[in-house]
């Protein structure tokens, strides 16, 4: 926990462009390209073991990929884990899970896990992980890949399955929307000194709490600029 309160937050993350409609908040993207961020508080020791939960089968997958990568008979070849990227253009930092290619053709995989109960309700669905899929579909824009693929595992039994997703523009239009909204606000703010309106009414409501930008939002003067 202490490293990540060590590394100073900044930036558009993708993440926050595909969050939901009534959490979305376009104040509070344009801030980030601009000011810093108020750092992370300590977190509980139970959100902790979900994360490292998390990580450790992403890393168990990502270890399974990297050591047969390019053995002869096998048709995935890593490109790259953790592939954390900077789009120039709308300013966003992205990280796809892994990238691989098989049979030479480019794919982004994204692992998620999950206990039993939403594991067997996943299985039934047609769309197994609407967030994923969000996600991926956002990471193949922004690659230029068009092939994705998502592992879901129930973290309790280790049972996985995958399932594949083609790039689709019409999902992600709402997406690339607020990515341009999020630049001519951007442009606005720092021609006119004018910035979206606020979500949260006051500063202590449960949404500002949780907030990064809820210095910068509340209180520029006490809100460091970014270089």
């Amino acid at each position: 926990d202490n490293r990540h309160l060590e590394e100073v937050r900044k930036g558009l993350h993708a993440s926050s462009i595909i969050d939901s409609d009534n959490h979305f908040c376009l104040r509070e993207q344009v801030l980030s390209l601009l000011f810093e961020m108020d750092q992370g508080k300590e977190l509980p020791v139970k959100a902790l073991q979900i994360f490292a939960a998390g990580s450790s089968i992403h890393e168990k997958w990502q270890n399974m990929i990297k050591e047969c990568s390019g053995e002869k008979g096998n048709s995935i070849k890593l490109v790259k884990n953790e592939a954390r990227s900077f789009n120039e253009k709308y300013e966003i930092y992205y990280t796809p899970d892994s990238i691989v290619e098989i049979d030479n053709v480019p794919y982004i995989i994204e692992y998620k896990s999950m206990n039993t109960y939403a594991y067997q309700s996943a299985l039934k669905s047609i769309n197994p992980h609407p967030s994923a899929r969000k996600q991926i579909q956002l990471y193949m824009f922004l690659t230029g890949i068009e092939k994705g693929i998502i592992l879901i595992e129930d973290k309790n039994t280790q049972v996985f399955m995958t399932y594949r997703v083609k790039f689709n523009y019409k999902e992600i239009t709402p997406f690339i929307d607020r990515l341009i909204d999020v630049q001519e606000a951007k442009k606005e703010f720092i021609e006119n000194d004018e910035l979206p309106n606020r979500i949260c009414k006051k500063s202590n409501c449960k949404r500002a709490e949780e907030c990064s930008m809820k210095t910068a939002c509340f209180n520029l003067k006490k809100s460091r600029r970014l270089d």
